[in-house]
Protein backbone atom coordinates (compact mmCIF):
# COMPACT_ATOMS: atom_id res chain seq x y z
CA UNK A 1 0.00 0.00 0.00
CA UNK A 2 1.43 3.42 -0.92
CA UNK A 3 2.45 5.77 1.84
CA UNK A 4 1.21 9.34 1.57
CA UNK A 5 3.82 12.05 1.85
CA UNK A 6 3.75 13.93 5.14
CA UNK A 7 2.99 17.15 3.25
CA UNK A 8 -0.08 15.70 1.53
CA UNK A 9 -3.03 18.06 1.18
CA UNK A 10 -6.09 18.30 -1.06
CA UNK A 11 -4.70 21.29 -2.95
CA UNK A 12 -1.75 19.30 -4.22
CA UNK A 13 -3.95 16.55 -5.63
CA UNK A 14 -5.38 17.54 -9.02
CA UNK A 15 -8.19 14.94 -8.95
CA UNK A 16 -9.44 16.01 -5.53
CA UNK A 17 -9.21 19.67 -6.50
CA UNK A 18 -11.24 19.06 -9.68
CA UNK A 19 -13.96 17.26 -7.73
CA UNK A 20 -14.20 20.18 -5.29
CA UNK A 21 -14.66 22.79 -8.04
CA UNK A 22 -18.45 22.70 -8.04
CA UNK A 23 -20.63 25.11 -9.98
CA UNK A 24 -22.98 25.96 -7.11
CA UNK A 25 -25.50 27.79 -9.32
CA UNK A 26 -25.73 24.81 -11.67
CA UNK A 27 -26.18 22.38 -8.75
CA UNK A 28 -28.97 24.53 -7.26
CA UNK A 29 -30.77 24.65 -10.61
CA UNK A 30 -30.42 20.89 -10.99
CA UNK A 31 -31.78 20.30 -7.46
CA UNK A 32 -34.79 22.55 -8.11
CA UNK A 33 -35.51 20.85 -11.42
CA UNK A 34 -35.20 17.39 -9.85
CA UNK A 35 -37.39 18.34 -6.88
CA UNK A 36 -40.16 19.63 -9.15
CA UNK A 37 -40.16 16.33 -11.03
CA UNK A 38 -41.03 14.40 -7.84
CA UNK A 39 -44.64 13.62 -7.05
CA UNK A 40 -46.26 15.09 -3.91
CA UNK A 41 -45.58 12.01 -1.76
CA UNK A 42 -41.91 11.91 -2.80
CA UNK A 43 -41.50 15.63 -2.09
CA UNK A 44 -43.03 15.20 1.38
CA UNK A 45 -40.74 12.29 2.22
CA UNK A 46 -37.66 14.12 0.93
CA UNK A 47 -38.48 17.21 3.01
CA UNK A 48 -38.92 15.04 6.14
CA UNK A 49 -35.55 13.36 5.52
CA UNK A 50 -33.76 16.67 4.93
CA UNK A 51 -35.12 18.18 8.17
CA UNK A 52 -33.55 15.46 10.32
Amino acid sequence: MPILPTTFNNESNRLIREKQEYDIEELLKLAKDDFSSLNTEQQTILMKVLRQ
